[in-house]
């Protein structure tokens, strides 16, 4: 059996790079994500 992925969408908004992303069970298509900033 072969796993895949498919592009949902794209994260917009983020300076650097997205360091996590997280859903849960609830809510299984809204995603949270963090990245860190730029100084």
């Amino acid at each position: 059996m072969t796993e895949q992925m498919t592009l949902r969408g794209t994260l917009k908004g983020h300076n650097g790079w997205v360091t996590q992303i997280a859903t849960t069970p609830q809510f299984p298509d809204m995603i949270l994500s963090a990245s860190r900033g730029t100084d």
